[in-house]
């Protein structure tokens, strides 16, 4: 509730509080780093999302906002470095090899930009991190009518029934 209603401070107290009962709950620890992103506390979200990875190795999601952090307090090396890592056990991924992508984009190597992309476009997997990349490069591509058409077919996907939007 306080996180959609921005009251920071009060999320992060609610959160904490939700840790000290229950101190396995990974998804806590990710909604504090994601807060502490936010508000520009890199070694806070470090330190939270470090929580979350070792108690979900797995989850891609957590990996995704540790390279985010990585981009914003240090730069754009360490967070692709730290993707191509993940990479390895997530060669499919949609979300990891988008934002490998998005970060190359970001640093102004177009070449390595449209390889991933052509590799996100190749993939089989067409989940929601699979639209969303699709989304973003349409935009920087400024191709308009893609953003619309992949933004549909994203919202296809969220809400499979005919007629319901988000």
């Amino acid at each position: 509730y306080y996180i959609k209603k921005n009251n920071d401070i009060l999320a992060v107290d609610w959160l904490q509080k939700s840790l000290k009962i229950f101190p396995l709950n990974d998804e806590d620890y990710y909604l504090l780093a994601r807060i502490f992103l936010k508000n520009r506390k890199y070694d806070n979200a470090l330190q939270m999302l470090s929580e979350a990875i070792a108690l979900d190795p797995k989850r891609v999601l957590y990996h995704s906002t540790y390279a985010e952090i990585l981009y914003e307090r240090s730069d754009v090396n360490s967070a692709i470095g730290y993707l191509r890592d993940i990479l390895e056990e997530n060669k499919e991924s949609p979300k990891i090899l988008g934002d490998i992508a998005i970060y190359y984009y970001r640093s102004g190597q177009m070449k390595r930009f449209e390889d991933y992309k052509k590799r996100v476009e190749g993939l089989v997997t067409k989940d929601q991190s699979f639209y969303e990349f699709l989304i973003k490069a349409a935009k920087l591509d400024e191709r308009y009518q893609d953003v619309i058409k992949y933004s549909r077919n994203l919202n296809d996907r969220i809400f499979p029934e005919k007629g319901e939007t988000c």
